[in-house]
């Protein structure tokens, strides 16, 4: 169970980071 509710944080903080990036990444080539 705790494993499991692990495993979601570390994917939704992922989805964060990328999410993060992809702002970085069009901020740039503007």
């Amino acid at each position: 169970m705790a494993h499991k509710m692990l495993y979601e944080i570390k994917k939704h903080g992922k989805a964060m980071i990328t999410k993060e990036h992809n702002k970085i990444d069009s901020l740039r080539k503007v």
